[in-house]
């Protein structure tokens, strides 16, 4: 009988160890989801050191090292003319270059050209931001990376401090 007791208590601490390893693989798992969410909170957004945007409650994501960017507010702070030609379409001019911003299409193109700068890299499994509210146009700055590149602009996000960076490529 005796031996009979010791078989089952061996068996129920294999049982244990067998659900205590179960379980910190489950909690394991549950932190890193949590740890790739998407989240909202309060950024500063600065321009050759200046705060041109403050307290914007944006949308960003540990994932991808992502946030969403205000882009028309962001636009006018650089500088930028904005004209709405429709409720679908926006013009933007940078100096002597025209751009238009279809908000139906999800494009951002030069005058002339048909390049979409929101357009992500081929093979790229990540989903870019893109929504309206109201009058604003919130796009993430994987997006909009190539954009600000051509126009002159580096741009730096740090989720950490939750700053976004813009700086002029050519500050001469």
């Amino acid at each position: 009988m005796k031996k009979y007791a010791l078989w089952a208590l061996l068996l129920v601490a294999i049982i244990l160890l067998f659900i205590i390893i179960v379980g910190v693989d489950e909690i394991n798992l549950t932190e890193r989801e949590e740890g790739d969410c998407k989240m909202k909170d309060s950024f500063q957004i600065f321009f050759d050191g200046q705060q041109i945007i403050s307290d914007a409650i944006l949308e960003y994501s540990t994932e991808y090292s992502t946030v969403e960017i205000p882009l028309l507010a962001m636009l006018r702070a650089l500088g930028f003319e904005l004209e709405w030609k429709n409720e679908f379409m926006v013009e933007i001019q940078q100096k002597e270059k025209r751009y238009s911003l279809d908000v139906t299409q999800k494009t951002l193109s030069e005058e002339f050209d048909d390049f979409n700068y929101l357009l992500m890299p081929p093979g790229d499994s990540y989903q870019p931001i893109f929504r309206t509210d109201k009058k604003e146009i919130y796009v993430d700055n994987r997006s909009i990376f190539y954009f600000l590149r051509k126009a002159g602009y580096i741009l730096r996000v740090d989720l950490n401090e939750h700053v976004i960076s813009i700086f002029s490529a050519n500050p001469y």
